[in-house]
């Protein structure tokens, strides 16, 4: 393999470890090593999960979100990935994903708002998307934006706030990401 470029613990399980491996380039095509690889023992044994479709051609921020609410008493069984195209889920902790959010932009970043609840925000090669877990209907947010957002942070004391960074700068928005100044 020919490295790692996201990579994250469960939070309430860190023996559960799930990494992207490869070589994140625009113009290059994965081979069969690269892809989305499952630990169960903290990182010591990968196996392979998922297709080289999900894995994005650029990296930026945090492409895995673990939802909290539906831990099973070993791992949380719904889990979220920003790849090439799309954003996924899958409901069986990692085994078998499924697109929720085709884009046809590469995601950049994932974000819980409400620290876990019904919307993510998804930053791509182009826009920032509000997801909404619950019905998967998404819209475009982010009015103000010069150029695509490479990574959003939410304040965790106060989700109207967001920032976006971008080839232009940092952003700010105080309305959970839909004007951004």
């Amino acid at each position: 393999m020919k490295g790692c470029y996201s990579i994250v613990s469960d939070p309430r399980n860190p023996n559960f470890v799930i990494a992207m491996f490869g070589k994140v380039d625009s113009t290059t095509q994965p081979s069969d090593a690269e892809g989305m690889y499952i630990s169960y023992d903290r990182g010591y044994t990968w196996q392979q999960v998922g297709t080289t479709q999900i894995m994005p051609r650029e990296k930026h921020g945090k492409l895995f979100l673990f939802d909290n609410s539906t831990y099973n008493w070993t791992q949380s069984t719904t889990i979220y990935a920003g790849g090439q195209r799309n954003v996924y889920k899958s409901t069986n902790g990692g085994k078998n994903w499924t697109s929720i959010m085709n884009v046809n932009e590469s995601v950049n970043d994932l974000e819980w708002v409400n620290n876990g609840g019904n919307y993510i925000l998804v930053s791509t090669n182009e826009s920032l998307y509000k997801l909404n877990v619950s019905t998967l209907a998404y819209s475009k947010v982010g009015t103000g934006l010069l150029s695509n957002p490479y990574d959003t942070e939410i304040n965790e004391t106060n989700e109207n706030i967001v920032w976006a960074t971008t080839s232009n700068g940092v952003y700010k928005s105080t309305n959970a990401g839909s004007i951004v100044t």
